[in-house]
Parts: structure tokens; C-alpha cells; sequence
């Protein structure tokens, strides 16, 4: 008997507690959409964050610029494709080495046709009051827009009248001798310590330089023939 009656109370207790729980329940809900209500929201079981109108627009806004922005620069880069649009900066006070010969006497001179981009080759061949006078400055040019003034982009410059050479191995002060004698050069000076010689010739043409080099290379007796490049501190 007092199982019997231990069970029918805890069944009425079970009963009961599930009552108040719905009750509960639906006046939790009640209260959830009412307060939802409120604010003119649906309730929801997920809280998701709204972005206000003001702040919709200022990002859209910003979007679109920037989005116009990027096409605008690629639209640039397309169109100025081209080894000067894509440039490292200039050394510091670069080409300020041109303004040393900006009053030499010029000997002679020529340039190269322009490419696509307005830039040509300028050679010539300056009398200057350094050590060995006639100086070969060969030059990339082109022309300000803005200004149409010319602007140096790169400067080479080197003595006109003479190149350094080094014989191979086997090879004296004698043979070097015969080889001048027979195309027409002379020693101009031998560096015994490093084994250079500077092999001298009529340099006041421009283009004398470019082809006494190429003459050299054929000749057996000579290993390594470079201009003279002269260097100069910015």
C-alpha cells in the first residue's frame, strides 16, 4: 500500500511540474514577441546584426569608389604599358653627370631611331679637358611631355680614342705589337701589374670605338677588350 501510494504521488507531482512548465513556457514566448514587437522585429530564435541604412550606404559608397578607383589605375596601366611607366626612381641627383659635358665640344654624333615610347639612343663623342680628352657618351633619351623638355634616363660615357685589353695566356708585349702594327692601333700605355694594355687609335668618329672592339675579338693574341668607362660620383 504505501508503494501504491508513493507512486501515485510522485505520478500527481510529475503531472503537476509539467503543468507549470507550459505555462511557463507560453508566457516566456508571450513575452519574447511582444517585446520583439516592439522594436518591428519577427521573433526569432537567431539574434542576426543589422547594419543601419546610414552605414549600408556610407560602405556601399565606398565600395563603388574604390571599385572605380581600381579600374581607373588598371585601365592607366594598360594604357602606359611601357618600360617608363614601370621605372625604379632615378638615382638621387641623377643625371647629374650630364652636366658635365653640357659645354664640350662636340666631334661627332649620331642617333638611334625612337621606339613606341619616345625613347632613342644618342652617341656622341665630346672633347672635354679630363685626362684623355675625347670622351664616347652614349644616352637614353626622351622628351618631357609637359615641357618638351629632354630628359637623360640613363648616361654611359667612356674614353673615345682608346680600349683596355688583355692578352691570353702564352702571349707577350711582342705579339701585341704585330697586331697593332697590322690594324693600324698603337700601345698607348701597358700596366705591367694586371697585364692591361690601352690600345690607342683615332677615335673622333662615334662609331670608331664600337668597331675597333668588334676588330679585337678576332685576334688570337687578345683575350678581353673593354672600353674605358669613366665613372663619375653623383
Amino acid at each position: 500500500m504505501k508503494k501504491r501510494r508513493l507512486f501515485r504521488n510522485i505520478l500527481f507531482f510529475s503531472f503537476l511540474s509539467g503543468i507549470l512548465f507550459g505555462l511557463w513556457r507560453l508566457q516566456w514566448s508571450e513575452n519574447d514577441g511582444t517585446t520583439h514587437a516592439s522594436r518591428g522585429e519577427k521573433p526569432s530564435s537567431i539574434s542576426t546584426p543589422k547594419r543601419s541604412v546610414a552605414s549600408t550606404e556610407n560602405f556601399k559608397t565606398k565600395f563603388e569608389a574604390n571599385s572605380q578607383a581600381n579600374s581607373d589605375q588598371a585601365a592607366a596601366a594598360v594604357a602606359n604599358d611601357s618600360p617608363s611607366a614601370n621605372r625604379l626612381p632615378r638615382p638621387s641627383g641623377f643625371p647629374a653627370s650630364a652636366n658635365l659635358y653640357r659645354n664640350a665640344e662636340v666631334i661627332s654624333a649620331d642617333s638611334g631611331p625612337g621606339n613606341q615610347y619616345g625613347e632613342f639612343i644618342r652617341k656622341r663623342v665630346l672633347k672635354t679637358q679630363f685626362k684623355y680628352p675625347l670622351v664616347l657618351v652614349e644616352e637614353k633619351i626622351t622628351f618631357d611631355p609637359d615641357n618638351g623638355q629632354e630628359v637623360v634616363l640613363t648616361q654611359n660615357a667612356m674614353v673615345a680614342d682608346h680600349v683596355l685589353v688583355k692578352l691570353n695566356s702564352g702571349f707577350g708585349r711582342a705579339s701585341l705589337e704585330e697586331v697593332a702594327a697590322r690594324i693600324g692601333v698603337y700601345i698607348r700605355q701597358a700596366l705591367p701589374s694586371s697585364g692591361i694594355y690601352l690600345l690607342g687609335f683615332d677615335g673622333t668618329d662615334v662609331h670608331a670605338l664600337n668597331r675597333m672592339v668588334q676588330i679585337l675579338h678576332r685576334e688570337g693574341v687578345i683575350g678581353i677588350v673593354e672600353p674605358d668607362y669613366i665613372v663619375h660620383a653623383n
